[in-house]
């Protein structure tokens, strides 16, 4: 597990309230317990701050697995 996903992982389990061993590359919002649509917009604030990343609100929808996450990190991290 790399660095970012690490950090990813850490993020989504803070604001859904879970335990970090249960989150992985295929936690989504459909099968993620506690991730609902006011989590979501919390995991994606969150996401944005952690990687100090300039907030678009148009990526919000799109954002829903962790792997969707680390995917739009890698292509947009400097």
């Amino acid at each position: 597990m790399d660095d970012i996903l690490i950090k990813i992982i850490d993020v989504v389990s803070k604001c859904l309230k879970v335990n970090k061993n249960t989150l992985n590359l295929d936690s989504d919002i459909k099968n993620t317990d506690n991730w609902d649509s006011l989590a979501h917009v919390l995991i994606v604030i969150n996401i944005f701050d952690a990687f100090s990343l300039k907030f678009d609100e148009d990526i919000i929808p799109e954002l829903t697995s962790i792997r969707k996450i680390y995917n739009f990190i890698k292509e947009n991290k400097k």
